[in-house]
């Protein structure tokens, strides 16, 4: 490594110029980054509802929905609001259930857009119809995907921003207090300043990340990957002390720092890409991303830092001052402490790991009973105004959560006993689950009706009827749209002049049903249920009603959010489990090829899992669901990450252990290493705290704060347990690790 490190400082320059040029084209591209907020794109292919899905948008377009909800208007009213909102841009058609849609002055329509809940168009449309109602008297409520996710955007573009300043700021100062000189942590904001510029501008390569990627990275990115740069400084100024000549001291920490510092970074890469390993590719958009951005970090403090270094070192050195520890202590304090504790250490070497143990057993039985959540609100907050809106419609029209069902076209009779069925019989546990069906089948529109119902419904002689119905072939009965298509298309045929613009209206609407219910080859229906999105009840309707609808039909698609979840759901065992074990088989092989010791990767790993159980166990002992997605993507986190601060008192305890006993090899590993551990955990600790306070995206915050409470518990048991691990298995270590000769340990113990 002295070849290499020599080699990059030299050319320094070169180095530090292709990087800086990188970061300059990479920001051109973060606006070329597409976000994607549809989570249906992250299930397997062969999923059944991403089946259904893809079936509905071939035949059907990609059509999304939202429900609108209007106060204040009287019934006859909606059909010219219905006729102003269909003529917004992206509206393909509004519809209105006469017998279900209306309840004390409250109109509930249901409006369709033909580019889908998360396109642009219907983003558009969303505004346009928003601009337009609040042009009239009325009261308005909206719901839906398209709602969410329009909400959702504009949170995360927002929040975004103002998480990253309080993170910098808060990071900036406890850099202050923690460096032993004032431009030390102007140092580490250049190069991961850069190496986050990077990360965000190469996302471009994607065809797209999801909205939760985006919303963390930048933040992930830094806290996960700064103590890189925390470390090569560290040993810099240990270097400088024994050698004046600042180049020639840059190259020999860097020789020095670039092995543990990618045995580091090559754990936290293992833990996240063990994410896209997970069915649910979600895991794989956040672990290529985070894991690129830790390349990119590692990159950065290798090839960009040394040149940072040699540039400012004499402002480094004429800045220098107290770290926090010796301006509240005193240096002479400070040490007596630091003596004292590696004694308290040694002599609780057994007690610590003895209790370690039994909360490691508690945690892992506790997180047995762990209940995982599979839906959750939009925000956080119940006054946002997403959560507001969708409430008053609730409170109304009752849960607004649409299914469809695509069954082959033809048989309409058929269709017709099958929602007749889903309307009336089907039940689970007692309770209806499925009412107001839309479709062709329960329209009406196919009904065969004989010239006396026809002329009674719309008050015509029944001697003109009757000469229609001849024309159009003397049969006794004919369905019902039949007849308003051949009244609207034969005018003289159908002899109906008086009443011409009343069937021509009529037939427009069954057109416009027709074009949203049926297409070449297949019929939709559109059910609502009477259960919570995501909810227990919903899956259970999902499981059921895709077994009932196969007794109709054998070739049936259901789609719905719920239906999509569910598949996740399903995969939710395969998931954890799998990315479980490559995370920490991954992060134990990188230990055992580092460490040369078969011991030592078991004991750090250990520690790890360990603290992922009791973090667990934390939340099922008090009750707390966690959302499934933020439990992976921290176990993935908290394995592949806190890990490094183990490592690093590990490896500072092995180098010190060479020349001395265990409790000063300790208390020099301790000294070295703590201040380091705990700037970096803190500063992850705190980014992960500001996410959750901060933003109102409800899986975003959920997130921060699971990842925050399971980094600190890796922080204290690495803190206040590894070294008494370390001491207690100082003789297993140096029998089960290669080329580890530990000095003859003579320290008298303590008394």
């Amino acid at each position: 490594m002295e070849k290499v490190a020599a080699f990059i400082v030299r050319f320094r320059w070169v180095f530090a110029a292709v990087v800086i040029v990188g970061a300059v084209v990479a920001s051109v591209f973060i606006s070329h980054v597409k976000i994607n907020n549809d989570i249906s794109k992250y299930i397997p292919n062969d999923s059944p509802s991403i089946i259904a899905l893809d079936k509905m948008r071939e035949e059907f377009g990609a059509n999304g929905t939202v429900q609108v909800m209007v106060g204040d208007i009287g019934i006859g009213d909606i059909p010219a609001l219905i006729t102003e909102l269909e003529k917004i841009d992206g509206v393909q058609s509004v519809n209105f259930d006469t017998a279900n849609g209306y309840k004390d002055g409250n109109a509930l329509l249901h409006v369709f857009f033909g580019s889908g809940d998360y396109g642009p168009a219907t983003v558009k449309a969303v505004g346009g119809m928003r601009d337009y109602l609040k042009t009239t008297d009325y009261e308005i409520s909206m719901s839906g995907v398209a709602i969410d996710m329009d909400y959702q955007s504009r949170e995360i573009e927002k929040t975004m921003t103002v998480i990253m300043i309080i993170v910098c700021v808060i990071v900036f100062i406890i850099l202050m207090l923690s460096s032993t000189s004032w431009i030390e942590p102007l140092v580490y904001v250049a190069v991961f300043g850069i190496a986050i510029l990077i990360n965000l501008g190469t996302n471009a390569l994607f065809p797209h990340i999801s909205f939760v990627t985006q919303a963390i990275c930048a933040v992930m990115q830094l806290a996960l990957a700064l103590d890189y740069s925390i470390i090569f400084m560290h040993r810099f100024n240990e270097e400088k002390a024994a050698q004046p000549d600042v180049k020639t001291a840059v190259a020999k920490s860097l020789a020095v720092t670039i092995s543990p510092v990618s045995a580091s970074g090559l754990t936290t890469i293992a833990g996240l890409l063990a994410l896209c390993f997970m069915k649910f590719t979600l895991g794989l958009d956040i672990g290529l991303v985070l894991a690129k951005g830790i390349v990119i970090s590692l990159l950065t403090v290798f090839f960009f830092m040394p040149a940072l270094i040699v540039l400012t070192a004499p402002l480094l050195e004429e800045t220098k001052h107290r770290t926090l520890t010796e301006i509240w202590s005193g240096r002479k304090n400070a040490e007596k402490q630091r003596l004292g504790f590696s004694g308290f250490q040694f002599k609780t070497r057994i007690v610590v790991p003895v209790v370690l143990a039994a909360l490691v057993i508690a945690g892992f039985v506790l997180q047995l009973n762990t209940k995982y959540s599979y839906t959750m609100a939009v925000a956080k907050k119940s006054t946002a105004s997403v959560n507001v809106e969708t409430n008053r419609i609730t409170d109304v029209f009752g849960t607004q959560n649409s299914l469809g069902i695509l069954v082959p076209k033809g048989d309409y009779t058929k269709e017709k006993e099958l929602v007749e069925y889903l309307t009336q019989q089907f039940k689970i546990d007692g309770k209806l689950v499925i009412s107001n069906a839309q479709g062709m089948a329960a329209s009406g529109l196919y009904e065969s009706v004989t010239a006396d119902r026809i002329a009674a419904q719309f008050g015509l002689p029944l001697s003109a009827v009757a000469q229609m119905y001849a024309a159009m072939g003397g049969e006794n009965a004919y369905p019902l749209y039949a007849v308003l298509s051949f009244a609207s298309e034969n005018q003289a045929a159908a002899a109906l002049p008086d009443i011409q613009a009343q069937i021509d209206a009529y037939y427009a609407q069954a057109k416009s049903a027709s074009a949203l219910f049926e297409s070449a080859n297949y019929s939709r229906m559109i059910f609502n249920l009477d259960a919570a999105q995501s909810s227990n009840a919903e899956f259970d309707a999902v499981k059921s009603l895709r077994a009932k609808v196969s007794e109709f039909y054998s070739e049936n698609y259901i789609v719905s959010g719920g239906a999509t979840i569910y598949d996740v759901k399903e995969s939710f065992t395969f998931d954890v489990i799998t990315v479980g074990l490559i995370s920490f088989f991954a992060v134990f092989l990188i230990i055992l090829l580092m460490f040369k010791s078969v011991s030592i990767p078991i004991m750090l790993s250990t520690l790890i899992q360990g603290s992922i159980w009791i973090t667990m166990g934390i939340n099922s002992a008090v009750g707390s669901s966690v959302y499934f997605i933020c439990y992976l993507v921290v176990l993935c986190i908290q394995m592949g990450a806190t890990i490094d601060y183990a490592i690093l008192l590990t490896g500072r305890y092995k180098e010190a252990r060479v020349n001395h006993g265990r409790i000063e090899s300790m208390r020099i590993a301790f000294h070295i290493a703590l201040p380091t551990i705990l700037t970096s955990g803190l500063i992850l600790v705190i980014a992960a705290l500001t996410v959750g306070f901060v933003s109102s995206v409800s899986i975003i915050s959920s997130l921060g704060f699971l990842l925050a409470q399971g980094c600190a518990i890796s922080l204290v048991l690495i803190t206040f347990a590894l070294p008494q691990v370390l001491l207690l298995c100082d003789k297993v270590m140096q029998k089960t690790s290669l080329g580890f000769k530990a000095k003859e340990d003579k320290t008298p113990r303590p008394s």
